[in-house]
């Protein structure tokens, strides 16, 4: 065998268990782990807020702490997924731009790069809050992360199903629109959270699908009155041409 082919040997096998690494199973032991995902263009990300500004001197996300808060990071392309097991149950997650600095009294078992649906998929089984689950769904940006939302604002009730509506305005996939319009036209009794949802959709969305409620026939007068409001108070060139046509 020569060189060439030993090395392309060698070369195919470190690809292969890359992308086995990649997009392998996920499989935590107790404690806390951790691993890195690639997120979808314009994925929104996020570092903590632990009482002063995290970019002081020595601050770190502190992962023993209860306490849960977010303040924007920007996008850097990667996040770090957090987990937190007992005796093989997931307690805990925390998604964070991957450069936000952490720290924990445990040691944090790093699982190297995973599949983001695969990621996904696994923190979707927790049986925690959806104030702790629904923010790092979106965290990780992608389509799985919509569909779950999607699906646990049908099946849930009261502040649990508008906080669901609520993230999928955030999360703002190119479904968003079609799901919460189609939540709107429903027998729904959230329509104050699907409209905030809707005007929460960056640059043109919120607005065109505003002026959308705004101008149904099939939207009773107190629904169009609510994203009437919530035009008013966009800075959109064409959410304020609309309201200066009502109002003449």
């Amino acid at each position: 065998m020569s060189i060439a082919d030993l090395s392309f040997i060698i070369g195919a096998v470190l690809f292969v268990s890359l992308n086995a690494l990649a997009s392998g199973r996920i499989e935590p032991g107790d404690g806390w782990s951790s691993w890195q995902i690639d997120l979808p263009s314009g994925t929104r990300t996020w570092c903590c807020i632990e009482g002063e500004d995290w970019r002081g001197k020595g601050r770190q996300c502190d992962l023993d702490r209860r306490s849960l808060s977010f303040t924007d990071f920007g996008t850097d392309g990667a996040a770090r997924v957090y987990v937190r097991l007992e005796g093989g149950v997931l307690r805990d997650v925390r998604v964070y731009a991957d450069a936000c600095p952490v720290k924990s009294r445990q040691a944090v078992v790093d699982l190297g790069l995973r599949d983001t649906d695969a990621s996904a998929r696994f923190i979707a089984t927790a049986d925690i809050d959806h104030e702790r689950l629904y923010p790092a769904l979106v965290a990780h940006g992608n389509d799985v992360a919509a569909a779950e939302l999607e699906a646990r604002a049908v099946r849930s009730r009261g502040e649990e199903r508008q906080q669901a509506w609520f993230w999928i305005g955030q999360l703002a996939r190119p479904s968003a629109e079609a799901v919460l319009l189609r939540a709107l036209d429903g027998a729904n009794d959230d329509p104050e959270e699907l409209i905030f949802a809707l005007s929460q959709l960056p640059g043109d969305r919120g607005t065109d699908a505003l002026l959308r409620v705004l101008k149904s026939a099939s939207q009773d007068l107190e629904t169009r009155k609510r994203a009437l409001f919530w035009l008013g108070q966009s800075d959109h060139p064409r959410a304020q041409e609309a309201i200066a046509t009502i109002l003449n």
